[in-house]
């Protein structure tokens, strides 16, 4: 699993937030910020490869980010992903773990309706240490009815899984490192622990480059923020985890 090839990226939609939540213990004065990204056109038909866009649910009325992708590598070499850029969150820039008294992350989550594979839908951290955190629906999640799935850093009560291989939910990191529940710990708490807890994230990307079709995801939380249509509203976070 890698963060992003990046010589695909091109930019389709533009998602500006006028409203945001108040920062945890950095303070932002500016709005988050998700940019919806897709790869770049077809070379050869010009046709787009990717789409992303904030739609109604049919079943709800709740406004959720519907993406299309399209089959990996296209027989003429178009590369189809989506990757939502998140900006301007209590998250950015936060360290993972508590650091003298001062609390660190404390919710990363998201919902999400389609096939779940290995490497995505996921959420990539970027991280201080040059290394990268993979939050994989298909590795850790549990089922919340009506086909959505529902990752989150907070799984103390232990009720996510492997969606894919069965057993224990687990995170990897561009290292190759797997955490899952060991010592009495989750699998969030446990790379926190290897990765060091003044580690902070320097990049957050919401990502679709697999399970191709139409997909959609929900309620993505970074701390006090979801992401809805339109801005963004305050969320009331789990309990802090130490």
């Amino acid at each position: 699993m890698r963060r992003w090839a990046l010589g695909f990226l091109a930019a389709a939609v533009l998602m500006a937030v006028p409203a945001a939540a108040s920062a945890k213990s950095s303070g932002q004065s500016r709005s988050p910020k998700l940019d919806l990204t897709v790869s770049a056109p077809d070379p050869i038909t010009g046709l787009p490869t990717a789409s992303a866009a904030w739609v109604g649910n049919p079943n709800t009325g709740n406004p959720v980010l519907v993406v299309s992708t399209g089959p990996n590598p296209a027989l003429d070499g178009a590369y189809s992903y989506f990757d939502g850029v998140v900006t301007n969150t209590p998250v950015n820039g936060e360290t993972i773990g508590d650091v003298n008294g001062v609390p660190g992350v404390n919710n990363i989550a998201f919902d999400y309706k389609g096939p779940l594979g290995a490497g995505a839908p996921r959420i990539s951290l970027g991280l201080s240490d040059g290394s990268y955190v993979y939050l994989s629906a298909g590795y850790s999640s549990k089922a919340i009815g009506g086909g959505w799935y529902q990752f989150n850093t907070d799984d103390r009560d232990g009720s996510q899984v492997n969606q894919l291989g069965g057993g224990p939910a687990i995170i990897w990191d561009s290292l190759g490192n797997a955490f899952t529940f060991s010592g009495g710990f989750d699998p969030w708490v446990n790379m926190v622990l290897a990765h060091g807890p003044s580690t902070t994230i320097t990049s957050i990307d919401v990502v679709q480059d697999e399970n191709h079709g139409t997909v959609a995801f929900d309620n993505l939380r970074f701390d006090t923020v979801v992401f809805v249509q339109g801005g963004v509203k305050n969320f009331i976070t789990v309990p802090p985890v130490s």
